[in-house]
């Protein structure tokens, strides 16, 4: 093997490699795969802690469909990840927010299918998204959230 070769076989498996997820990872109306860290008799709350410090908290229904899911940390994650199908409804509201000059305040989306808040600053972000049409029954989402 040549050494360009063996030069682009270890790039190329160094990116599969970075391109894997720390914990695993569930979005949106997935069946949550974080850590279980309690149980309602309404949804189960899975958790975890990214390799950056943020901490993900998933709210899953009893047929472990994520409903909600809330973030907290020094870096905003990776909301493509977190909000699976819903993550283009995110992204138009936030080019919506930035064509307006909306600069630095939080980012309130609200749809029938998605709500969404953002909020933060550098090592110091924190959000929430969840699909309306999936809260349990009884489930203050207001509350669960704050």
């Amino acid at each position: 093997m040549t050494r360009a070769r063996r030069h682009g076989a270890a790039c190329l498996a160094c990116a599969l490699i970075l391109a894997l997820p720390g914990p695993a990872t569930a979005a949106l109306d997935q069946a949550s795969a974080l850590p279980l860290v309690s149980v309602t008799p309404a949804y189960r709350v899975h958790e975890a802690v990214l390799d950056n410090g943020s901490v993900i908290r998933e709210y899953a229904s009893t047929q472990q469909r994520v409903f909600a899911v809330r973030w907290r940390g020094p870096v905003l994650p990776d909301l493509r990840v977190w909000l699976g199908v819903h993550h283009p409804a995110y992204v138009r509201a936030a080019e919506a927010a930035r064509a307006t000059g909306l600069r630095g305040g939080p980012l309130v989306f609200a749809s029938e299918d998605l709500v969404l808040r953002s909020t933060g600053r550098m090592r110091e972000f924190q959000g929430h998204a969840y699909l309306p049409a999936q809260v349990p029954a009884g489930v203050d989402i207001g509350a669960l959230l704050r």
